[in-house]
């Protein structure tokens, strides 16, 4: 057992790295067994998808990224090792958090002492916002170690000055922004850090100049593939700039990522596509997207100076508070859930507070002062960065570690303080501003609404929604409803799960409902249409899926509707036009196309359908990087996920075949459809009978028997087992 304790003694992170690992091992192990750990929210839910699509061959992908795609890159490639599994996800994010932990430790020990980089790695080790997020499929962790590392490795290259360090610190800052670009704001500052550490303007302008070269290598494949895929000019991401008017609009609170009404927190990338062709007449590509919504946030800020200056005096007052401000996930309600998250006492205010005298007595006089003073600089310029956007727990995640590294320091030399006597002498400097931030970190000023958990339940609901779990999700909307009358889409999702239940009268009565807080609701009214459809109420379902088109000509659904009332109607003329109409719209034509496909099939305009389904055979789904639907779980809850839709197109097309005697033809696409969708019993029966007309009667039993076996009790399928008896 001596050489364990020698070990220990010569590297006093070891036991620490293994509290780490415990901590999240059984953290990991109580989140496995909750209903959460299957409920990937928002961006999460996105990354997953976006990993799968990667993982499944689409690793070019086909438009310029929204989002920074290092992370989801790795996660793709983990998935492609390891399957779609949110276990090897949630292990490697752990595994970077222990990484993290190190890094504390090593940056703790460069810059102060022995006992400040263990308190500080501990704190790491335990901080519950960084376990939690460290288990969710978002980039914050790989981004925050990340920062650690360009700082261990700056704080190396500026002892050793050596160029392979120079370069290995730009390649690891260039690869934190292509993770998040925000990082890019803080180049800079790291450069000035380099230059003046170097005491030499010449030779530290070319140390910054091979950093420089790093950080631009890890950058320029990026935005030569969004030029590539999209011949457009996106260095990493077009998303800055619809995130800067979130945080820049007269309707901004600060703290969510919700555009202006109608929109709200609902809003998608073809809400905010829409909008900016809609105001400029013009088509555009994503990098003048995302510039047209910087312009809308700077003209606001330049019009209403007062009111931006008092949001942004907001969003740093919850840079620096205590609550930890909910993003995807109601922090509040699912750390009240998880025994680990919830006994661990450490909070951001507690560290704030310790980190005000570490970083007021090192800086008096420290042998390490000039990377101090850039640290705590990192920290303000990162706070003041984020704060042009909107702020959230995770958001201010990557500074972290720096807090905690100060805030160990300030234990250190405060229990030193205390132990010699000499605390009076530092309380007014040190002691007393640690007190007072501790006291504005716990204050509520702006009276924000701590305790509501209503968005937490809303995404719950969803999650129940999408997996037909009907009963919870009317319950969970319900109890939203009561809480909040009129929440954004709660009326509009309960009448959706109504709709699925067969209760049309209750849904209509909840579609309505969102209508009357939300006139502009295009969903519900194409829903509602939906349901008149249904009753055979053709001409007023075509009028109010005319109405959703008109508030958004770029939604699938209610073109769908207004086709199928138009044909019920006899309408050919209109069926046409609004083809053609909807076509030059529509992003997502493969479900246009499939349902011109039946339309046409129902007139025996054959030719006309056997183009439209092949069409729709031949179509590609969204790109995964800029998929809308990606981010939640409408699709999941309608049914018609892309290879349905192919599947349904494979089978119409393989029963006008049949019809037409093309029956080689025929049994290709009900092979097909069976091949996209094991689930459509009539491709089945439609395989079968071209087996059956082609003169193969054993091909035609072997099919039977295994669809029998498959869907017991189908009269379809039953009839035509009796035959070949």
């Amino acid at each position: 057992m001596a050489w364990i304790f020698s070990i220990f003694r010569e590297k006093p992170y070891f036991p620490v790295l293994i509290l780490a690992l415990l901590v999240r091992v059984i953290y990991l192990l109580a989140y496995y067994a909750t209903p959460e750990w299957d409920q990937l929210l928002v961006d999460s839910l996105f990354h997953h998808r976006w990993a799968v699509s990667i993982a499944s061959g689409d690793v070019l992908g086909h438009e310029p990224f929204f989002r920074a795609p290092l992370y989801i890159y790795v996660l793709g490639g983990l998935y492609a090792i390891f399957g779609q599994s949110l276990l090897a996800g949630r292990i490697f994010g752990h595994l970077i958090g222990v990484i993290s932990v190190l890094l504390t430790f090593r940056i703790g020990l460069r810059l102060f002492s022995k006992p400040a980089a263990i308190i500080a790695a501990v704190i790491h080790a335990l901080y519950p916002i960084a376990v939690y997020f460290e288990s969710e499929l978002l980039v914050d962790s790989l981004f925050t170690m990340l920062i650690e590392l360009s700082i261990f490795c700056l704080l190396i290259a500026v002892e050793r000055k050596t160029p392979a360090w120079y370069f290995l610190t730009g390649l690891v800052v260039g690869a934190a922004a292509i993770t998040r670009p925000i990082l890019l704001a803080l180049v800079p500052l790291y450069l000035i850090w380099l230059i003046i550490a170097q005491r030499r303007i010449g030779r530290g302008s070319m140390s910054a100049a091979v950093m420089l070269l790093a950080i631009s290598l890890a950058i320029v494949p990026v935005a030569l593939r969004n030029r590539l895929v999209g011949d457009d000019l996106v260095l990493i991401s077009s998303s800055g700039g619809v995130n800067f008017y979130i945080g820049n609009n007269p309707d901004a609170d600060g703290l969510s990522a919700a555009m202006p009404p109608p929109l709200g927190a609902g809003w998608r990338m073809r809400d905010i596509k829409h909008l900016a062709e809609q105001e400029t007449g013009l088509k555009m590509k994503p990098s003048e997207i995302s510039a047209f919504w910087t312009g809308k946030g700077r003209d606001w800020i330049i019009r209403n100076v007062g009111d931006f200056f008092r949001l942004y005096v907001k969003k740093l007052y919850y840079c620096i508070n205590n609550f930890e401000v909910s993003n995807n996930r109601n922090l509040r309600l699912f750390f009240s859930n998880n025994a680990v998250l919830r006994i661990i006492p450490l909070n951001f205010g507690l560290l704030l507070a310790l980190a005000v005298p570490g970083i007021i007595l090192t800086l008096a006089n420290h042998k390490n002062r000039l990377h101090l003073s850039f640290l705590v600089l990192l920290v303000v310029l990162y706070f003041l960065t984020i704060s042009f956007f909107f702020i959230n727990a995770r958001f201010r995640l990557p500074i972290i570690p720096v807090i905690i590294i100060f805030a160990a320091q300030g234990a250190v030399m405060l229990i030193d303080l205390v132990r010699t006597g000499r605390y009076r002498v530092h309380l007014p400097t040190a002691v007393i501003p640690g007190i007072l931030i501790l006291l504005l970190s716990h204050s509520n000023y702006y009276r924000y609404e701590r305790d509501n958990i209503i968005d937490g339940l809303f995404n719950q609901a969803n999650f129940y929604l999408a997996h037909n779990e009907l009963d919870r999700a009317i319950s969970l909307y319900g109890r939203i409803l009561s809480a909040q009358r009129g929440y954004p889409e709660a009326s509009l999702n309960l009448g959706v799960a109504y709709m699925k239940k067969g209760l049309g009268d209750s849904a209509e009565f909840y579609f309505r409902d969102e209508l009357a807080g939300n006139p502009s609701s295009a969903h519900a009214l194409s829903n509602i249409a939906s349901l008149h459809y249904l009753r055979g109420q053709y001409d007023s379902a075509a009028i109010l899926a005319d109405r959703a088109i008109h508030l958004k000509p770029y939604l699938t659904d209610p073109y769908l509707v207004k086709i199928r009332a138009l044909a019920a109607l006899g309408d050919s003329a209109g069926v046409n036009d609004l083809i053609a109409r909807a076509e030059k719209s529509l992003d997502d034509n493969a479900r246009l196309w499939l349902d011109a496909g039946l339309v046409y099939s129902q007139w025996s305009r054959l030719e006309v359908a056997e183009d439209y389904l092949k069409k729709t055979i031949n179509s590609n789904p969204a790109p995964a990087e800029t998929d809308d639907e990606a981010f939640g779980w409408a699709a999941d809850a309608s049914g018609d996920s892309f290879p349905v839709i192919r599947a349904k197109a494979a089978y119409q097309l393989g029963y006008i075949y049949g019809i037409q005697n093309r029956l080689a033809q025929s049994i290709a696409m009900s092979n097909l459809a069976i091949a996209l969708d094991s689930a459509l019993s009539d491709a089945y029966v439609n395989l079968a009978s071209g087996y059956l007309a082609s003169n193969r009667p054993e091909l035609a039993r072997q099919v039977i028997e295994l669809a029998r076996a498959k869907f017991p009790g189908n009269e379809v399928i039953e009839a035509l087992s009796n035959r070949l008896q």
